[in-house]
């Protein structure tokens, strides 16, 4: 199996699953909700940093609020895919989509 890294910096190795080509497309957003896990297996993909910790990431920016996040996402379920959308207005990409988001739930992310 080849190991290829792409444009957003990961690296991959085969074909990606279709919730990342998905991701990437800016079609969903990657919620993190904690390390914590009693299997502890050996395979197990979580990174260290994360790894055995009741913390939250939306697309990797740590954040306090799952409950917030989620809130200010569902409003916008069903919005279209716009490149270089950032707004309800414009409609959104993945991008747009996840800084409006953590904007308006207590982050600020540019």
């Amino acid at each position: 199996m080849k190991t290829e890294r792409m444009d957003c910096g990961s690296v991959a190795n085969g074909r990606l699953a279709t919730g990342c080509e998905h991701c990437i497309k800016g079609g969903k957003m990657v919620l993190f909700v904690t390390g914590r896990c009693d299997t502890g297996c050996y395979y197990c993909p979580v990174s260290l940093e994360k790894k055995g910790k009741d913390i939250i990431y939306a697309n990797e920016l740590r954040t306090s609020s799952k409950a917030a996040i989620i809130e200010e996402a569902e409003k916008y379920l069903g919005y279209p895919y716009v490149w270089g959308g950032s707004s309800p207005k414009t409609s959104f990409d993945c991008s747009g989509f996840v800084s409006w988001v953590l904007n308006h739930s207590g982050w600020s992310v540019g």
